[in-house]
């Protein structure tokens, strides 16, 4: 299915359009979270968290090709996974020895 209409569609509150787009997603989205994050019930929750965030923000995202929704979406798996590590403090600051 062409995805300009189904992100219409899935902008406009459709649940049908919006699990296919989490269909067509989830997978290539799911190996984003899994490089940042060791656990996988981790990685699954941001996905989870990631796509409720594309979805609620969908209909202020203009159409300009499906490399442009790709991008965007993964972008904001990136930013969910690094706001889940900043929360749990996983990042260590080391001094750098003279």
């Amino acid at each position: 299915m062409e995805l300009a209409p189904l992100i219409k569609d899935a902008a406009k509150g459709n649940a049908a359009a919006q699990k296919c787009l989490f269909d067509r997603f989830a997978d290539p989205m799911m190996a984003v979270c899994c490089r940042y994050l060791k656990s996988r019930e981790d990685a699954e929750e941001r996905l989870l968290d990631g796509f409720v965030k594309f979805f609620r923000h969908l209909p202020e995202f203009t159409w300009q090709g499906e490399a442009a929704l790709y991008s965007w979406l993964k972008t904001i798996m990136v930013r969910e996974c690094l706001m889940f590590l900043r929360k749990k403090n996983i990042f260590s600051i080391i001094a750098e020895v003279e």
